[in-house]
């Protein structure tokens, strides 16, 4: 019965998968078919509220709270070096304390995204229903919200690996 299932729809997803033409930005965008790890499925993974950081907090509290949605992020999308290389480029790009707002030559951010390429990658790494109030905000110019910094770079980083950082 399982067998017959699995052949079935294997068998669908070749005939519905085999349509000419261009791909569309959907068909681009990375596959987000696995479970969400987040408390709040429909709010996309590691959860904004948990992981929510602010300067007043103190170097320490942002320092604690940046690595745990590193990790978060990196239970979520496999990349090379696992999370503690995660941690090690994020450490070298923004400071010992990974902070969400560092700055340096048009690169921002946790991880330092190019701010000249942030739209392009926000829309192809994030998803709306991941910010459901502030999406446009975060597609503009959302480089300092940490959580979005780290989603971006983590997923690029899943697809392709660390070669876009100077630090990797």
């Amino acid at each position: 019965m399982i067998r017959r299932s699995i052949t079935a729809a294997l068998t669908l997803t070749l005939i519905l998968g085999t349509t000419q033409g261009q791909a569309s930005q959907a068909d681009t965008r990375p596959d987000d078919s696995g479970p969400v790890a987040s408390r709040n499925a429909s709010r996309g993974p590691c959860d904004e509220d948990r992981y929510v950081v602010r300067p007043a907090m103190g170097a320490e509290t942002v320092e604690r709270k940046v690595a745990a949605l590193i990790r978060c992020a990196v239970r979520r999308y496999s990349v090379p070096g696992g999370a503690a290389t995660a941690l090690r480029i994020a450490r070298c790009e923004s400071g010992e304390h990974l902070w969400p707002w560092a700055y340096s030559n048009g690169n921002a951010g946790v991880f330092q995204q190019r701010i000249a390429y942030w739209p392009g990658r926000a829309r192809a790494y994030l998803r709306a229903s991941w910010f459901p109030v502030h999406y446009a905000d975060v597609v503009d110019h959302g480089w300092f919200r940490a959580r979005a910094n780290v989603l971006v770079s983590i997923r690029m980083a899943h697809a392709g690996g660390w070669g876009p950082w100077s630090c990797a």
